[in-house]
């Protein structure tokens, strides 16, 4: 059965050490999903950073529209060459070395097979006062055009997401005889998922044998 893998990174990754108090090994995640669904695509939706108001005029620029991924290569070039600049503060220059660090675990990803689809996060102030400005990269519908336009070469989908937003495609998918199932935290999955696919919803903290990283912690 030729299956498709969708990982909304921000909803299953975000605070996942902090909750269950141990870390994904991406390597192990991905031949985990290969070996148990005989995965023949490993999508993985997520942001990276550009800019967050501390380097003006400064930012990373993104073609939306000849590019549906963020660049690796540019995107490090950009920030090292910036790193050779004269005139940064310490903390430009440790925000600087931050975006490279994210890039190369990205590019890590890409080592293990994983097909990346990078988008940058957003800065936006919340309507709150003394708010601290707030960081979203939403691949939501990134995530639901990429099933679709695919949906004729995958028999099963397995989406490690919680979002709620993605029943309708749910819905969709299994009128078209798709076969679906979500790979998520309980924590974070909306009630009304894990109500629809009942069994065929996975509680990821089940797989900690399989996918906990091992190494240096």
């Amino acid at each position: 059965m030729r299956t498709y893998i969708l990982i909304d990174a921000s909803n299953l990754f975000y605070g996942f050490d902090i909750e269950y108090g141990w870390r994904i090994d991406y390597n192990r995640l991905k031949k985990y999903l290969e070996a148990k669904y005989s995965a023949v695509n490993v999508f993985y939706f997520g942001g990276i950073d550009t800019n967050i108001g501390i380097l003006p005029n400064k930012e990373y620029f993104h073609d939306y529209s000849g590019n549906e991924t963020v660049n690796l290569d540019k995107y490090i070039t950009h920030f090292e060459n910036l790193l050779n600049s004269h005139n940064l503060s310490v903390v430009q220059l440790n925000l600087i070395r931050k975006f490279i660090q994210q890039a190369k675990f990205y590019r890590k990803l890409e080592s293990f097979g994983y097909k990346l689809l990078l988008k940058p996060v957003k800065r936006y102030d919340s309507k709150k006062e003394f708010s601290i400005p707030q960081r979203k990269a939403n691949c939501d519908v990134d995530l639901t055009v990429e099933a679709m336009a695919n949906i004729d070469t995958f028999d099963r989908a397995i989406v490690l997401s919680g979002d709620g937003d993605f029943l309708p495609l749910y819905k969709h998918l299994e009128k078209k005889n798709k076969e679906v199932y979500v790979l998520a935290r309980s924590s974070k999955t909306a009630r009304e998922v894990k109500r629809h696919l009942g069994a065929k919803f996975i509680e990821i903290r089940m797989l900690k044998n399989q996918i906990e990283f091992l190494g240096n912690k």
